[in-house]
């Protein structure tokens, strides 16, 4: 039971949340569903109690015309119309209030599964796949927005249907009851055991379900790579494989479901069939067991035995919905239950009237103006238990620009990475101007920082949102000029010339009409307008031509002027003019010194450089 993923903890967790804002709206939405059903089993009453043994009682007895209440007649007509009626509003309000709750509810869990997703680790969202957490927000959302809204309304109307109808048979005959209790009971029998293998069954199939969403994002986002290194045949086999898997599972759900309502529908049909026979007998025989049964009552009764069997086949049936329901929800969960990324920090970003940039604690009463000093020491880092850092020592002053260089897989990324808090490290300590990373906010610690990485992701938005885009209150405060001089000051003012609209030019499917040199260099103008502290610059020009690497250069050079760099270059040709180059190879540093120390000492730094140059006099 202390499983989260328990179905009973699941079902009570998505009804907390049903509950938590919607008391009485429940509440009333559950009344009114209840005299909705009243109201609608009160025709089968009316058929044979109410007309037979009521209004064509004495008619009946006498056979003679002038003992027909004529009146009595129309006023139980006109009450019952007028009573159908109501019930009708009833059901119709019921729905509105239980509907109103539903989007209200889902709007809490989305809003509450989009907050939890932007401030997961990174950790997280590097292990599991973008695809499958895309198919937990629409696909597993929309099956538990289809339970709120139609399931939920269908069992409770069934239940209450249910419960209603046992009541009034009780009260028509207790013996009959009896009988059509065996009935009910043995399809609840059958349901439990069907339902057991059903729940495993839908959950595979919800799970094959986000597999092949998940496929299908991650496949068309990566569309021009796929065609590129001409995958099209194998992706359409592998497709049309989990297309497969996926409708063998959805026949299995279908055929264990469908097994159900045509059981229940006979087994209901049985119970018919028995109570009609042995009211007759009743009847007809005069049998002490059936005093007080009369044809009405028989013609009442048998109403509700024919019909029973319809409100479980619609319980169990939308239980179905249920499981799938439960399957997507403890998906929901899962995410939901993840640990939020540590941000115990009490440094936060402060920008005084002169637009100069500290930081500030209230915990310790005093600030330190924010320079761009960074320090390792004795960081050792962690994945999946093998270390991908060891024992990485250095410092950067402020305004220096430095170097990671190293082959594929050395740490280099991991290193700009815990400069930006999106990991935490086993040992060690990093510092921030003295500070400890652990002590700084994680928000004010990304704002001092600004990324130029080797893909530059924009956004279907204008080229001025773009380079706005994460700067402190730019939803409030956009200066043009700033934007403006970031677009001169990233050489970008050359390609938006060419652009009718300039600034407020439409980029549509996230920036894909520019070259990836023309993104490099709004990548830069967006870091420009945030003028950062920190930059770092993750392999920013490895998939550009060089003419176009030259352009890119130039702007990162004027980008880098009195601001701490942190270059990962694949060409080394680029980061010559660096203060220190750090040399990494399987998780530590071998070399470190500046271009012309390290060519000296002829070590690994030197064998790189070699490699790409064809002729060894080019080096110095």
């Amino acid at each position: 039971m202390k499983n989260k993923n328990n179905s009973i903890i699941v079902f009570k967790r998505i009804f907390s949340y049903l509950w938590r804002n919607n008391k009485f709206t429940v509440i009333f939405g559950v009344l009114l569903f209840l005299l909705a059903s009243g109201g609608m089993l009160y025709n089968q009453v009316f058929i044979g109690k109410i007309i037979v043994d009521y209004v064509l009682k004495d008619f009946l007895i006498s056979r003679s015309i002038k003992d027909f209440d004529y009146n009595y007649f129309y006023l139980v007509i006109v009450l019952s119309a007028l009573w159908f009626l109501i019930s009708i509003l009833f059901k119709f309000f019921g729905n509105f209030l239980l509907s109103s709750a539903t989007f209200k509810t889902m709007k809490i869990i989305q809003d509450e599964l989009y907050y939890k997703i932007q401030n997961l680790p990174m950790s997280y969202l590097n292990k599991e796949l973008k695809g499958t957490i895309i198919s937990t927000f629409n696909s597993d959302i929309e099956t538990l927005k289809n339970f709120f809204r139609d399931v939920i309304p269908n069992i409770i109307n069934a239940i209450l249907s249910l419960s209603v109808s046992i009541v009034i048979m009780f009260v028509l005959d207790v013996y009959l009851t009896f009988i059509i209790l065996i009935f009910i009971i043995l399809i609840f029998i059958t349901s439990f055991l069907i339902s057991k293998k059903s729940k495993k069954v839908f959950s595979e199939e919800r799970n094959q379900n986000a597999k092949w969403t998940g496929f299908l994002e991650e496949n068309l986002s990566g569309f021009n790579t796929n065609i590129i290194f001409n995958k099209k045949t194998h992706l359409i086999k592998l497709h049309n494989k989990l297309t497969n898997d996926y409708q063998k599972k959805s026949q299995k759900a279908y055929i264990i479901s469908g097994v159900f309502y045509p059981f229940a529908f006979n087994i209901g049909l049985l119970g018919y069939g028995i109570v009609t026979i042995f009211g007759a007998i009743l009847i007809i025989k005069g049998n002490s067991a059936g005093i007080g049964l009369t044809i009405g009552t028989l013609i009442s009764f048998t109403q509700f035995a024919k019909s029973f069997s319809f409100p479980i086949a619609s319980i169990m049936i939308n239980a179905n919905d249920v499981f799938r329901a439960i399957a997507g929800t403890k998906r929901i969960f899962n995410i939901l239950d993840q640990d939020l990324e540590k941000n115990q920090g009490s440094y936060y970003l402060y920008v005084d009237s002169k637009g100069i940039k500290y930081w500030k604690s209230d915990l310790y009463k005093h600030q330190i103006q924010i320079k761009g000093e960074i320090s390792f020491e004795n960081v050792y880092f962690k994945y999946d238990d093998q270390y991908i850092l060891k024992n990485i020592n250095f410092k950067i002053k402020p305004g220096q620009k430095i170097a990671l260089v190293g082959s594929t897989g050395a740490g280099k990324t991991t290193i700009i990475n815990l400069i930006g808090g999106f990991y935490e490290i086993e040992k060690g300590n990093i510092y921030l101007d003295g500070i400890n990373l652990t002590q700084i906010n994680k928000q004010s610690l990304r704002q001092v920082i600004g990324y130029v990485l080797q893909e530059t992701q924009l956004f279907s938005d204008t080229i001025k949102n773009n380079i706005t885009y994460g700067s402190i209150n730019v939803e409030h405060n956009v200066d043009e000029s700033d934007v403006e001089n970031a677009v001169k000051s990233a050489n970008f003012d050359r390609h938006l010339e060419k652009m009718s609209a300039g600034v407020e030019t439409f980029l549509s499917n996230a920036g894909n009409s520019l070259s990836q040199g023309q993104k490099q260099l709004l990548s830069i103008a967006r870091i420009n307008y945030k003028n950062p502290k920190i930059i770092i610059m993750d392999e920013a020009t490895s998939n550009v031509d060089t003419l176009t690497e030259k352009e890119i250069q130039k702007s990162m050079n004027k980008l880098t002027l009195n601001t701490t760099a942190i270059i990962i270059a694949h060409r080394l040709s680029t980061i010559k003019e660096c203060d220190n180059i750090y040399v990494i190879e399987n998780g530590e540093i071998i070399e470190q010194g500046n271009h012309n120390q390290l060519i000296k000492t002829k070590g690994r730094y030197y064998s790189i450089l070699k490699k790409q140059n064809s002729d060894l006099n080019q080096i110095d």
